[in-house]
């Protein structure tokens, strides 16, 4: 647009949206100080695990940690799984947290045999399997390891967990598996959004094959076997990653049924990263005011 068609002050912000501007700004800053420092006292390291791409949390020179292997969904990685891994490697873990093959940074191809559990589902729970295996040889790691997966990998790593003699623990996130017996996983803990009606029945089915008569938010023990499926409110199959009643439930079950780690506070950038979302979708309409005015009456934000 040639000089001389811009309006005098066409540049020059209103009042309002030059307010907006800054504090959205402000607060886009705010959001991505508080995503960048939300690994403060902690060890992050990306490493290859028996060819799987993995990220380690820990504490900060702690010392040999119980483990605990994290997996993703259908389409998901382990960046999806950041809030989860952290707050259990806050609670004194070692968290090795993993891309599945076809997922994420791993290149490795996934077979297509969907409907054999010999196919696709065999082949994802034996990468899981030399992972735990290279993890928990680890010298910077101690005890049984424990479990952590979402959707899909909820029955990988419970068909995983039952090839194992130690086992910590299990949490399974919206779960659906048909390889839960009364007997495995021994300590097993279903997360089901409120919203997912048929997964709420698949883990309710998992604690009354131990008492028949079990409730959402009831524990049931017998012979060895502790489990306990909940609700965490007003979210789904993804919002259910990032909500408090998860995060808890997850990092006290694992406190619980291994007897290690410590309480300590949970990383709760979920909510921030939906915060700094929402404000660079508005910052669009402070910004527009920048843009010449023929421009912006073409083009009304």
């Amino acid at each position: 647009m040639p000089v001389e068609n811009i309006s005098p002050g066409v540049w020059r912000l209103p009042r309002l949206r030059m307010l907006a501007g800054w504090i959205l700004a402000a607060c886009v800053a705010v959001c991505v100080w508080m995503m960048e420092t939300r690994f403060a006292g902690l060890d992050v390291e990306h490493v290859t695990v028996a060819d799987t791409p993995v990220t380690l949390y820990r504490p900060a020179g702690s010392a040999a940690l119980p483990p605990v292997i994290v997996a993703h969904g259908f389409g998901g990685s382990r960046q999806m799984m950041d809030q989860i891994s952290v707050s259990i490697a806050r609670q004194g873990f070692a968290v090795a947290s993993v891309d599945l093959l076809g997922h994420g940074r791993n290149g490795g191809a996934l077979l297509q045999d969907i409907t054999r559990i010999e196919g696709t589902t065999q082949q994802l729970v034996t990468s899981i399997e030399r992972v735990a295996d290279a993890i928990v040889a680890r010298p910077d790691t101690v005890g049984p390891v424990s479990y952590v997966g979402h959707s899909m990998a909820t029955d990988v790593i419970i068909r995983a967990a039952e090839s194992r003699d130690d086992v910590g623990g299990v949490v399974a996130i919206s779960m659906y598996s048909e390889a839960i017996t009364e007997r495995d996983p021994a300590a097993l803990l279903v997360v089901s959004g409120e919203s997912e009606g048929h997964l709420r029945e698949a883990g309710l089915r998992s604690v009354q094959q131990i008492d028949p008569g079990a409730a959402e938010g009831e524990t049931v023990v017998a012979d060895g076997v502790k489990r306990r499926t909940v609700v965490a409110p007003y979210v789904g199959h993804v919002g259910v990653l990032y909500s408090g009643e998860t995060l808890g439930e997850a990092t006290t079950w694992l406190r619980d049924v291994t007897g290690q780690g410590r309480e300590a506070p949970l990383d709760r950038t979920g909510v921030v990263a939906g915060v700094l979302l929402v404000a660079l979708v508005l910052l669009a309409w402070p910004m527009a005011g920048l843009l010449p005015r023929r421009f912006e009456e073409e083009h009304p934000v």
